[in-house]
């Protein structure tokens, strides 16, 4: 549903757009290489907000840690 909360900040007059990347996701178990679906997902949140004319602030690092 990233597309609707994209929007949202486009109807706020909002023009940048801040989000962190899931590690345990994109990484499932340690020394595993990245899942291609989720890479790609957060290529087209990236192409979404760019799209829409966004400024993006990625977050390499935040909160979450993968358990291995």
């Amino acid at each position: 549903m990233y597309k609707d909360d994209i929007d949202r900040a486009i109807d706020l007059n909002m023009n940048m757009f801040r989000l962190s990347i899931e590690w345990s996701r994109l990484v499932k178990n340690e020394g595993d290489s990245f899942d291609v679906d989720v890479v790609n997902t957060y290529r087209d949140m990236l192409s979404y907000m760019k799209d829409k004319g966004l400024t993006t602030n990625v977050t390499l690092f935040h909160f979450t840690v993968p358990m291995w």
